[in-house]
């Protein structure tokens, strides 16, 4: 086989086992946890790599009652969140350590580009994305506690 021959099909070898690993990474599924605020026990997935912070809700058509997305990130930091191809409204939760230091309440869908960015302000380590209104309706206050089941 000539070298010309041999590097051809290396480099569809190459792509083939590329192509396959992005269809895995797509299709992985969210791990999903209980998290705790005062007496409510809520369902989140979790988002705890940078393409499933980049994701987050996107493209879904909606959230289930008494459920979310829990965002984890490995240390505290000032965070930045848009609107990006979302289809319903949400309340951003932005916690550090286990406590609720700021909520974003009833953000709305954004289609401008660039989207509105949404800030935590203060370092956070996890942001919870819940419905709209989910903060209010439940009374949800900067300083309650989360509780995580699971780690």
């Amino acid at each position: 086989m000539s070298k010309k021959v041999e590097f051809i099909v290396i480099i569809i070898i190459l792509t083939l086992l590329a192509l396959g690993l992005l269809a895995l990474l797509k299709n992985k599924q969210l791990v999903t946890k209980e998290i705790k605020i005062r007496d409510m026990v809520l369902q989140v997935d979790i988002a705890d790599s940078p393409a499933e912070w980049y994701k987050g809700l996107s493209g879904r058509e909606n959230l289930a009652e008494n459920s979310g997305m829990l965002f984890i990130f490995p240390a505290p930091a000032v965070k930045k969140f848009v609107m990006r191809e979302m289809s319903f409204p949400i309340d951003i939760i932005w916690i550090r350590d286990e406590q609720i230091v700021k909520i974003d309440e009833n953000l709305p869908i954004d289609p401008s580009s660039p989207p509105k960015e949404y800030s935590s302000e203060t370092p956070i380590n996890y942001v919870l994305e819940v419905n709209a209104n989910f903060s209010k309706i439940n009374n949800i206050k900067v300083g309650d506690r989360i509780k995580y089941f699971e780690k």
